[in-house]
């Protein structure tokens, strides 16, 4: 009697026990349903969540197309620094029952090739048929079209252009007023002016070299040119920062360049990377900014290594504020024996020389606020030109261009 009363609490425990697991097994099986449910990727090609108040009919909107693509592209231009203000898209209902996105962006001609290169990677790599000449792209998404014109800025009309009569003289284009000067400061406001993306052209850095101003030059590291425009800044009494890739949002549809550092990267990689850009130079440097840099510049911890691995070579970097997420300067500052400065505005995303004008006087009026600014903008001919017409004016009000290294802190 007892061996079957046993016998019976032990059928018991076994019969518990299988319930028990066959009830864990179907929890668990809930549970890797919920997951696979709730991480499913987006049907769309990008994994950019759409927005549910986007429609078509507001798509025209720049920055806020419903189209994941589209999103995508524009990321990849801003990534490059196009601004909005040089991207002009219309959308227009076609013959299959979709639309036609037809898309006009204005750049110069370095930035424009760079940009269609990045988007033509993107595209391929994710399964589109694209054709592309040597200033369009064109490619299509079920029934939408895309048509992506890239117009080089040295053949843009000049009739939108501003210029001073001498500037006639020299390109025989149209003479209206140029943009209205801040109203002087009642105090002595510091101007500190950082120009980029020095390394593509000697003979810009000989026009770069010739402002009087004491505006500073960051230069890409191993382009073929690099040491030449390095040497031209630094022997004209220029200071020359390194100007240090790093990656964007966008990569790998946008790479930063040779020299790049990219997410996940281990310090190992990173302190060798950062000895041979810095040598790449042929000078010393006296600092440096990140180009581009959107995917690194938000992350601390990639962000301390780099500048720990910096070290050796400068102790001066400026936050370039290529995303408003930024940590970089946070984390310079944070940094013992860092001196850290941060870009508040810039200059020429829009290459009309009047717009770059414009931007010089924002940045004038921001400074007055705190008493000093730095300003980004880029070695380009324009750049070069508004900066002789708005800096004179600009110091006959009481505003001071210095030395980075008087404003970085």
């Amino acid at each position: 009697m007892n061996q079957n009363n046993s016998k019976n609490k032990y059928n018991s425990l076994l019969i518990s026990k299988g319930m028990l697991t066959g009830l864990g097994l179907i929890a668990l099986a809930i549970i890797v349903v919920l997951l696979i449910f709730v991480n499913k990727p987006n049907n769309d090609k990008t994994g950019i969540a759409l927005q549910d108040n986007i429609t078509k009919d507001n798509a025209s909107l720049i920055y806020n197309t419903a189209d994941n693509i589209k999103l995508s592209i524009y990321l990849i231009l801003q990534d490059h620094e196009i601004g909005r203000s040089n991207i002009e898209e219309k959308i227009l209902p076609n013959n299959q029952g979709g639309f036609t996105s037809d898309i006009n962006i204005l750049c110069d001609n370095n930035i424009c090739f760079r940009a269609m290169d990045a988007i033509k990677s993107y595209l391929d790599n994710n399964g589109y048929q694209v054709s592309a000449t040597h200033d369009k792209i064109i490619f299509n998404n079920n029934k939408d079209n895309f048509i992506i014109n890239f117009i080089l800025d040295d053949i843009k009309k000049t009739d939108n252009n501003t210029y001073t009569q001498q500037d006639q003289q020299d390109n025989n284009t149209k003479i209206v007023a140029h943009p209205t000067p801040p109203t002087p400061a009642t105090k002595e406001v510091k101007i500190a002016i950082l120009l980029d993306d020095g390394g593509h052209s000697v003979d810009l850095a000989h026009k770069f070299v010739q402002l009087k101003y004491p505006i500073a030059i960051a230069i890409l590291p191993h382009l073929k040119d690099t040491k030449e425009v390095a040497k031209i800044a630094k022997d004209a009494g220029k200071l020359v920062y390194l100007h240090f890739p790093m990656a964007p949002k966008s990569y790998p549809s946008t790479d930063p360049g040779k020299g790049g550092i990219l997410p996940n990267m281990p310090n190992i990689i990173i302190s060798e990377i950062v000895k041979a850009n810095f040598e790449s130079l042929g000078v010393t440097a006296d600092g440096f900014n990140n180009h581009m840099g959107s995917a690194i510049t938000e992350n601390a911890t990639l962000m301390e290594n780099i500048l720990l691995s910096s070290k050796e070579f400068t102790n001066s970097f400026i936050d370039s504020r290529t995303t408003a997420d930024t940590v970089a300067y946070k984390v310079c500052k944070e940094t013992a024996g860092y001196k850290c400065g941060e870009n508040r505005v810039f200059l020429d995303n829009d290459s009309d020389i009047n717009a770059i004008i414009g931007k010089i006087y924002e940045a004038a009026e921001k400074a007055k606020k705190n008493g000093e600014i730095i300003a980004i903008g880029h070695i380009k001919s324009n750049t070069i030109k508004a900066l002789n017409i708005a800096l004179p004016i600009l110091e006959e009000r009481n505003f001071k261009i210095v030395p980075l290294d008087t404003i970085v802190k």
